[in-house]
């Protein structure tokens, strides 16, 4: 399970989160990344609000989808621990791009995750400055979760790619006469041409 700790200008810590790899599931064009944040004060004389969550999905480090989580979260008054659910559309051609990646593997990607936040005092509530902390996360997906869940939810299925296959074989077995006899033609022009 990925982990990692959530800073403020990489030096104040305010929290941490974690991805559950195994929960991450899809629908129609659709991925969805669940994460748990938990959260603790910096200071005692300081709380913080987030207001939203910027997401990236990546694939060799270069982005492949993009989404926002508005949290309206206040350290003051909320839950240390909160469920958020990252959700990104993902086409044809990114799916396509993952597959020629993974090779028939598992499926390696990353997660950038930038929260916004307000730092205020405690004593008047005022705002000391709007900080941004950019959080990486790196997921594997195993490639069972990834053929047996996930490409059948994008309209994939290794069923349907043995499906390709076995037409294939089909095709060849159907038409091994012909096949043999054009490759044994083109043998004897290649011949001839050489004995020139």
């Amino acid at each position: 399970m990925p982990e990692t700790q959530l800073m403020i200008d990489n030096y104040l810590e305010y929290g941490s989160i974690s991805i559950g790899e195994t929960n991450i599931t899809a629908s129609n064009s659709f991925i969805y990344i669940p994460a748990k944040l938990h959260f603790h004060p910096i200071k005692p004389s300081q709380h913080f609000n987030i207001d939203e969550i910027e997401c990236s999905l990546l694939l060799n480090n270069s982005e492949i989808s993009n989404s926002t989580i508005k949290l309206d979260y206040n350290s003051k008054g909320h839950s240390r621990d909160r469920d958020i659910l990252c959700k990104f559309m993902i086409p044809d051609n990114n799916i396509k791009k993952i597959e020629d990646k993974r090779k028939g593997g598992d499926v390696e990607l990353g997660l950038n995750l930038n929260f916004y936040l307000d730092l205020l005092s405690i004593q008047g509530s005022k705002i000391k400055g709007k900080k941004t902390s950019p959080t990486r996360l790196s997921l594997n997906i195993f490639r069972s979760q990834w053929e047996d869940t996930i490409l059948p939810a994008f309209g994939y299925s290794q069923k349907k790619a043995n499906s390709i296959l076995f037409r294939t074989w089909e095709f060849l077995r159907k038409n091994w006469a012909t096949i043999f006899q054009f490759a044994c033609r083109t043998w004897d022009v290649v011949k001839d041409y050489f004995k020139q």
